[in-house]
């Protein structure tokens, strides 16, 4: 815990979810008080709300993001599964068909988690309720910032039921926009006389479709979860089977480039059937399936270069998908808020020991370019992978076609190869970079690989360590899907 005086009297959180929970509990180490301002309605149960359509599919959370979340919010790092996060081994417990093939099951020590991304969320609002000095302030409409001599001051917010025109004034120390992909800090920042912030969009147009089921009785257990990925350019689908609660299933199916997962029983079946690993048709065929099916589209990978933009002021901080939005199929969200919110914890608490003043010229845009520097690795591991689809359009990292070139024989190998499994995940999981996967021995055996040529389709869909083939399910009768989601009942 922080010692000395408070670096200011008030900070402002915009924005009510994951990175805003995260980013407040940080502030509020540091100020004698902290605003969380949320435009929607924050019911004490965790339910669905406009803010965050996402929430209805499972989320994951890496374990570099878990790290911090534990660190922030050690009561729930007591007993995560309570929260709506299950562990599990991010190489042993998840079976995976990536690139035409098996990933290594083998113990890797990493842990992620399976998220109700509306469970864990309201978990982490209410631990941060209790916090004395943070008040959260819903049903409230930013509709604009105060800007004084290049420093943002406050903002302008507008409660629901108020006229139009009657927003009133909030003066803060710091701001900091959290409120994810729709923000309004680029309008607000232009309103104010800044200049347009310059992005940088890796048009994906990925959309998903979920759904709950009840299992069959006979379906073993163990085979969840499943994730298959695609092996493009031949296929841009995928499929996730997940359990989320005492023999409830959540299938999620996704696909890019515009090939977006029906939304309608037939066409979301036929859509599982078509991909290469049957166990998603013959679940859905006997499963008993909830009426809803939930759909979700992101247009892009979307980065905003705030550290780089000219007069950036004061007083002012953008964070989580306000910031930079990625691909949502490979699960980075969460945890690459929470490593921003890290780096503003790490820049306050140096600022706060060193007795410097909050208001020094320049600070906004240095503790900005530390919170950028956290996105280098999951924007290059996201978009490096997208840009393996021919339809999808942006600025394209350097030596791209090398990059790609290493990193499939890498996913190749993490079939056979256990230590090579073990590395893929530790840079999956955001705890390391991509530099583990060149040492020697590897760089050999991608070398190797390239000489042999690539696994044999026998070895290639050969389930992980020679699993048998499901047996026979056993359909469900009518009653026991009953108290199945009827699409009011928000499920993950």
């Amino acid at each position: 815990m922080p010692t000395g005086p408070f670096l200011g009297e008030h900070a402002i959180v915009i924005g009510g979810s994951v990175s805003g929970i995260l980013a407040a509990r940080v502030l509020s180490d540091h100020f004698e008080r902290v605003s969380v301002v949320e435009r929607d309605f924050l019911n004490a149960r965790p339910i669905g709300r406009k803010g965050t359509p996402q929430a209805r599919h499972f989320h994951l959370l890496l374990a570099a993001g878990a790290a911090v979340v534990r660190d922030l919010f050690p009561e729930l790092a007591a007993d995560m599964p309570a929260a709506g996060a299950i562990p599990v081994d991010s190489a042993k417990d998840l079976r995976w068909f990536h690139f035409g093939v098996w990933k290594a099951r083998v113990e890797s020590g990493i842990t992620l988690y399976l998220c109700n991304r509306m469970v864990l969320e309201t978990a982490m609002r209410a631990e941060l309720r209790r916090r004395a000095n943070v008040e959260i302030v819903d049903d409230c409409d930013v509709v604009g910032l105060i800007c004084e001599d290049q420093r943002i001051t406050g903002i302008r917010c507008q409660r629901k039921g108020q006229e139009e025109g009657e927003a009133e004034a909030l003066h803060a120390d710091l701001v900091v926009d959290a409120s994810g992909r729709g923000t309004r800090s680029p309008r607000w920042l232009a309103d104010v006389g800044l200049p347009r912030v310059r992005e940088s969009e890796v048009r994906v147009n990925v959309g998903y479709a979920s759904r709950v089921y009840r299992m069959p009785r006979s379906f073993p257990s163990e085979r969840l979860p499943l994730a298959v990925f695609p092996k493009p350019p031949e296929s841009g689908r995928l499929g996730v089977m997940v359990s989320v609660d005492g023999g409830v299933l959540m299938v999620t199916l996704g696909g890019v480039c515009r090939d977006y997962p029906p939304t309608n029983n037939e066409g979301f079946v036929e859509f599982a059937r078509s991909l290469p690993i049957d166990e998603f048709s013959i679940l859905l065929n006997e499963a008993k399936p909830a009426p809803a099916i939930h759909g979700y589209q992101v247009p892009s990978n979307l980065r905003r270069h705030y550290d780089r933009m000219p007069g950036y002021p004061d007083g002012y901080l953008v964070v989580g998908d306000a910031l930079c939005s990625f691909n949502p199929i490979y699960g980075q969200g969460m945890s690459a808020a929470a490593l921003q919110v890290q780096a503003i914890q790490r820049a306050l608490g140096r600022l706060r020991a060193s007795g410097r003043s909050l208001r020094a010229r320049g600070l906004g845009r240095r503790i900005q370019r530390q919170v950028a520097r956290t996105l280098s690795l999951p924007w290059l591991l996201a978009t490096a992978e997208d840009f393996r689809f021919a339809g999808v359009t942006g600025p394209r990292p350097f030596g791209l076609p090398i990059i790609q070139w290493y990193v499939s024989h890498i996913l190749q190998l993490s079939a056979t190869h256990p230590e090579i499994a073990r590395r893929f995940v530790r840079v999956l999981n955001l705890l390391a970079g991509p530099t583990i996967l060149f040492t020697p021995s590897i760089v050999f055996a991608v070398l190797w690989h390239t000489i042999r040529g690539r696994p044999n389709a026998r070895l290639a869909m050969r389930g992980p360590l020679g699993e048998p083939p499901l047996p026979d399910l056993r359909p469900l009768a009518d009653d026991e899907g009953e108290h199945l989601e009827t699409g009011e009942r928000p499920s993950a």
